[in-house]
């Protein structure tokens, strides 16, 4: 753990439900180059694999001839993943910033079960259309959780 250099890697993954799978596997990959420990890894494998469901089915409504871009970066003190599409865009009304605080049984919790595994949050809308999520991870957990919208 706590390994310095830094990684920047740009990924473009079919808006394909299936690619839950290679999302998950490019996360653990990451994670190991970074440094990170197991339970660091399952947890941000968790948090972008469920962005990467949202941007599929919220914001590109199952259009496979879309694509999501996960842009992955490990820098000396963090981690930044973002996840972007090129979809309608988020309306921010409709989320719920609820920490971790997780009903299973209704929909609508992707962002509960984002924030529980990252440290920090943000939201973007794009023009003309889409949305851009940052995930922040602190690699030493010594610095404050922040949930932010733009």
């Amino acid at each position: 753990m706590g390994e310095r250099r830094i990684i920047n890697q740009r990924f473009e993954i079919s808006a394909v439900s299936s690619n839950g799978k290679r999302v998950r596997d490019l996360i653990e990959k990451f994670c190991q180059e970074a440094g990170l420990t197991p339970s660091e890894t399952e947890g941000l494998q968790l948090a972008v694999s469920e962005a990467f469901n949202n941007a599929v089915e919220h914001g590109l409504e199952f259009n496979e001839t879309e694509t999501v871009v996960l842009v992955l970066e490990s820098r000396p003190t963090k981690v930044v993943i973002q996840i972007e599409d090129r979809g309608k865009g988020i309306d921010f009304k409709k989320i719920s910033w609820q920490g971790p605080k997780i009903n299973l049984g209704e929909r609508g919790r992707g962002f509960q079960i984002i924030h529980a595994f990252i440290d920090g949050i943000q939201v973007e809308r794009l023009e003309p259309t889409g949305t851009r999520l940052t995930l922040v991870h602190w690699k030493n957990h010594s610095q404050e959780t922040s949930c932010l919208r733009s």
